[in-house]
């Protein structure tokens, strides 16, 4: 019983967190859905994809057993969904409903093999880690609550194994993978060679405000890749059945290992440190490049994208832990201009013609999040002017022609064509279209110098590849030969193309000779050297170079290079992927996968709606449990979302004050609107009213609650403000009687109309940033009851705020307002307005506020306490609230001032390694009217973090 006891302990904290009821978003409505039935797998695709589709079917089919073989575990069958509107590339595996959702759309920036066939092996792996939980005690919760209990055990694995192990998988069972990509390596050894002190395993795993950490796919890559070779291939899969086995043990995964290994998770942390340290410096080659200028770096920042402007100017793009990304000018004395902050560009590639630079920044759909654009942007660095080239469009990687009447992007279809299209820069208009190769993708078209052909990087189940298209013979050409090492971001000068690649595992940059075909490295870096641009002028080489501290651009004389014998080695996680290539004695990009023409049949909506995942033996709202706040009733509770994410339903029933209450919700987010109802019925009432004649008037119902919400959330945003605006309208339903004593009666029921709106508009967040720099929010809300407004009044609210910059970075200063008003009946209801703090809400007439605040951050400490606690920042904020009432009383009216300050001082934490960080502290608030003090705990996690 004590162990059930923990594991329900456990799922609550789960639920807190959402994770497990995790719903990407929504297609757009119109979309007509397929489906194919094989026997491990139920593909869910729109009908345009259809052929994808099936080759998908086949893969995954074929993959089954392979990437299930080093964790001995065969998962039951699972929904895949393909979303093809998107233009983000990505995919994921959630339970709780359990499913793959894959986004098709190929990114600009992967390694040698093709899209589709990365995503089915990555998320095939996570789908069999996931499903290998379901046994020992977790198969029995399974039972008792449905997918929720896989959902939540699987919190107790950590994130570096869930992704890493399947970075790891993707690297044997192919000839690529991100474990053989020097850009994804490099920044995990940077740290390792660094000069300073090894961070803490803690630091590693939770993060830093203070020092740039490499995500736990980095992470979880390494501590994966090493301690399968220096121990078994089978250490993880005995972890996830120690895991699963005894959940209500503390640190259950770090345990397992203790018992496999005499280490646990830090002591192996160490360990594989301490080897990769000794084995990454006896292999490394680098030359002494020159920083292009005295650039002083207080924070870990990067330098990309170099452009050559004059002999004294460049643009680059600045990011960093320290700021949102910028475009800049930077000059030979060290001097930076900003000239542009884009919007989602994150992946953009950005050339420049005639002082004319292009580049596609994502757009979001304005309703569907599975939906949205990549549109093509030009700026005149002359004027300053952006405007949108394209509208609505799927383009990315742009490049104008050197006689700028021509512009080249890559075109991704939704239904899955790959072509190259020629635009009109003024105007957008389609030139003409030539279609990929065997329709493989296509990354980092440029032109050629005379403008005559396109030289673009090719992407296939063979590999990566340079080819040059040429307009006027309508004819493909090699120039580079299909390889498994990673090619990108080509630059032409003459006769050369230059380029970076990461033979032996880090990334340099190589000179390609299109008369002689020599192929040579002319940069080779520690780390990695990217996106190279040569000046012909004074044959000098400049590319942006890799550092513990970021990208900085650094630039070499090449005007009496010579070929020479390279020293480039090859990383030492290399050698351990290739004995883990042995062991599994299977390579999906050498095989020839069996092709089946599966039956396709339509798949409904409308029928599959209901999707029951999860239950539990009590009732517990699972839309407003919190960690503060666990109701919890006697009961049962049933827990529905269908697997496209469009209705979320539960249904249960309570045990509340010895009467049975029912509950239900239905959320339906497949149309425009959102609608959204709930209602809870039952626990009898009895009201009973004294009269002044000394009579009594009684009734009873049973108690009866709907509610009814129309919503639209609508994202606007555009560059690089976040914007949303939410307009909505409610209706309540509550037969709660009221007594009228004008009349002497009961009012039957209650119903309650309210409308109102959300919106804000806000700069973009650097990783520091407490609150965005500019912006603004505003939300208001109306209420009435139509039928007895005479009784009930009306009363509504209107509150804004608004972010500016503080002293210093990172600070933030705040101004909010508001006004709340009710015209009272018989009944005066509690402000909807929030009151100065410290003040217990009240009932007024109106309610005036006016706050300020004043956050900024202490202190980036990187403290743990074990593996309890870990501090990662230390912060404050400053506020003062002024609040004027105005209050009904039997003599008349009467104002009210409400004045507050005071101080919060708290702390973004970690607890028990879980990755949702807390923010836990005080406030002290000084009551300058009372001359009185108070002070009080708060509370609060970040679960989007």
């Amino acid at each position: 019983m004590k162990q059930f006891l923990s594991l329900f302990l456990l799922l609550l904290l789960t639920h807190s967190a959402k994770g497990q009821f995790y719903e990407s978003g929504q297609d757009p409505a119109s979309i007509k859905w397929m489906q194919i039935r094989t026997p491990n797998f139920q593909i869910i695709y729109p009908s345009t994809f259809d052929s994808a589709a099936n080759r998908l079917a086949n893969s995954l089919e074929y993959l089954y057993s392979h990437v299930a073989k080093t964790l001995n575990h065969k998962p039951k069958k699972i929904s895949v969904v393909l979303h093809t509107q998107s233009v983000i590339s990505n995919g994921f595996v959630t339970w709780a409903p359990k499913r793959m959702e894959l986004y098709t759309t190929p990114p600009q920036d992967s390694y040698g093999q093709e899209w589709m066939d990365q995503l089915a092996i990555h998320e095939l792996r996570h789908v069999v880690q996931i499903d290998k939980l379901n046994q020992g005690l977790t198969r029995i919760a399974g039972i008792l609550f449905g997918e929720q209990a896989m959902g939540a055990v699987s919190g107790l694995v950590p994130r570096w194994f869930f992704e890493g192990d399947a970075v790891y998988t993707e690297s044997v069972l192919t000839n690529s993978g991100r474990g053989r990509m020097g850009s994804f390596t490099m920044e995990m050894k940077s740290l390792i060679l660094g000069e300073h002190k090894p961070y803490s395993f803690e630091k590693m795993v939770l993060g830093s405000y203070k020092d740039y950490i490499p995500n736990h796919y980095n992470l979880g890559y390494t501590l994966v890749a090493f301690n399968r070779a220096t121990y078994s291939d089978s250490l993880f899969a005995r972890n996830l059945t120690f895991t699963a086995r005894n959940p209500y043990y503390p640190f259950a995964f770090s345990r397992s290992f203790v018992k496999q290994t005499g280490l646990n998770d830090i002591h192996l942390y160490n360990q594989a440190f301490n080897y990769l340290k000794t084995a990454y410096a006896s292999d490394t080659a680098a030359d002494n490049n020159m920083s292009w200028a005295p650039v002083i770096k207080k924070h870990y920042t990067n330098y990309s994208n170099p452009i050559w402007l004059n002999d004294t100017t460049i643009f680059a793009v600045k990011s960093g832990i320290d700021q949102i990304r910028q475009f800049i000018l930077l000059y030979k004395s060290g001097k930076e201009k900003v000239i542009h902050t884009p919007g989602n560009a994150e992946n953009a590639r950005i050339t420049l013609a005639a002082n004319k630079l292009v580049w596609a920044e994502g757009i979001p759909h304005v309703r569907w999040s599975n939906a949205g654009y990549s549109n093509i942007k030009m700026m005149d660095l002359t004027s300053g002017k952006v405007r949108m080239i394209s509208h609505r469009t799927r383009y990315f990687s742009p490049a104008l022609s050197p006689d700028l009447q021509q512009m080249v992007c890559v075109n991704t279809t939704a239904d899955g064509r790959i072509s190259l299209v020629f635009l009109k820069p003024k105007t957008g208009e389609i030139l003409m279209e030539e279609s990929s190769p065997d329709n493989v993708n296509l990354q980092d078209p440029i032109w050629s110098r005379d403008g005559k052909s396109i030289i673009v990087v090719l992407i296939s189940k063979s590999g990566k590849a340079l080819y040059q298209y040429t307009m006027e013979q309508d004819s493909w050409k090699e120039l580079i030969p299909w390889s498994y090492q990673n090619l990108s971001m080509p630059h032409i000068s003459g006769n050369r193309i230059f380029y970076s690649s990461d033979v032996g595992g880090t990334n340099h940059i190589y000179a390609l000779n299109t008369e002689t075909g020599e192929n040579f490295p002319v940069a080779e870096s520690e780390f990695g050297a990217f996106d190279p641009i040569f000046d012909e002028n004074t044959s000098t080489l400049l590319f942006s170079e890799y550092s513990s501290q970021g990208f900085a651009l650094k630039y070499k004389d090449i005007r009496s290079w010579q070929p020479t014998e390279s020293n480039i080695q090859t990383d030492p996680l290399h050698a351990i992927l290739d004995e883990g290539k042995k062991q599994e004695g299977f390579n999906f990009q050498d095989s020839v996968v069996p092709v089946q023409s599966f039956t396709q049949k339509k798949y409904s909506k409308l029928l599959n709606i209901i999707n029951i995942h999860s239950w539990a033996p009590f009732y517990y709202n699972y839309d407003q449990l919190s960690i503060t706040d666990q109701t919890v009733s006697p009961g049962f509770t049933i827990l529905s979302q269908d697997k496209l994410g469009t209705c979320l339903s539960s249904f249960g029933i309570a045990f509340e004050n010895n009467n049975l209450v029912y509950k239900t919700h239905v959320t339906y987010k497949g149309l425009f609107p959102v609608i959204d109802f709930s209602m809870d019925y039952g626990s009898p009432e009895l009201y009973s009213v004294s009269l002044s004649n000394g009579s009594r008037v009684t009734t009873s119902n049973y108690r009866l609650i709907t509610n009814t919400q129309i919503y639209l959330p609508l994202n606007l945003t555009r560059g690089k403000y976040l914007t949303s605006l939410l307009p909505f309208v409610n209706w309540e339903y509550d037969n709660y009687k009221y007594f009228n004593r004008a009349t002497h009666t009961f009012i039957d029921a209650l119903n309650t109309i309210s409308t109102g709106v959300t919106f804000y508009k806000y700069l973009r967040l650097s990783t520091r940033d407490l609150a965005p720099k500019w912006g603004v929010m505003l939300t208001s809300r109306y209420f009435f009851k139509p039928l007895n407004q005479d009784l009930f009044g009306e009363r509504g609210y209107i509150r804004t705020k608004l972010f500016l910059p503080g002293l210093l970075k990172h600070h933030s200063f705040q101004v909010a307002g508001g006004y709340f008003e009710q015209k009272a009946g018989g009944y005066v209801f509690k402000s909807s307005l929030a009151f100065p703090r410290g003040y217990q809400t009240g009932a007024p007439l109106t309610l005036n506020t006016l706050s300020t605040d004043y956050s900024f951050p202490i202190l980036y400490p990187d403290l743990h306490v074990g593996r309890f606690l870990y501090v990662k920042r230390i912060r404050s904020n400053l506020f003062a609230d002024y609040g004027k009432a105005r209050y009904q009383i039997k003599s008349g009216k009467i104002n009210s001032n409400l004045v507050s300050t005071g101080i919060d001082l708290t702390t973004d934490s970690h607890f028990f390694r879980v990755f949702f960080p807390v923010n836990i502290g005080i406030r002290t608030i000084y009551f300058p009217k009372e001359r009185d003090f108070a002070s009080y705990l708060l509370f609060s996690i970040n679960f989007n973090y």
